[in-house]
């Protein structure tokens, strides 16, 4: 009886280790981790990182303005939308007639090239009457923090 029940035992722990194993050769496989590439004299660099060394905060900002100016559903809407830059890290403040209209703000802004971040944080799908708060200064129909700038869609 002891000898059945340390064969099971053995059958049990052996089928385990064999599961833990065939689960690491898979997620190994699949993300090509511990696998060594010889290097092959040439190096290729990123472009992507090397073309944002040289991109502007301004170029992001005049990226994303016309993004917005090419969707006609925030027409009438450019005085109360402010994109900034700094960094490479934009802020989108204002407010826009809807939740979804605020997320495709969003989505501009994470989808603009060479952009490493986006603050949405004072993005509003409606207007409010409060004035700005302190810290706060006045752009177009919102309000913006005092040490950024107003870009206003032209």
């Amino acid at each position: 009886m002891k000898g059945e029940s340390m064969s099971k035992l053995d059958f049990l722990i052996t089928g385990l280790v064999l599961t833990v194993g065939l689960f690491l050769c898979g997620a190994i496989a699949k993300t090509d981790a511990g696998l060594v590439e010889t290097p092959s004299g040439t190096t290729s660099p990123r472009p992507a990182q090397n073309n944002c060394r040289s991109t502007t905060d301004a170029e992001i900002v005049a990226t994303i303005h016309e993004k917005i100016k090419a969707d006609k559903r925030f027409d009438g809407q450019w005085r109360h939308i402010n994109v900034s830059s700094r960094d490479r890290i934009v802020t989108v403040r204002g407010w826009v007639k809807g939740r979804v209209q605020a997320n495709d703000l969003v989505k501009f802004a994470r989808t603009t090239r060479c952009v490493r971040g986006v603050i949405s944080r004072n993005l509003r799908s409606f207007f409010s009457t409060m004035g700005c708060g302190s810290g706060q200064k006045r752009c177009g129909d919102t309000c913006i923090g005092r040490n950024e700038e107003c870009n206003l869609i032209q």
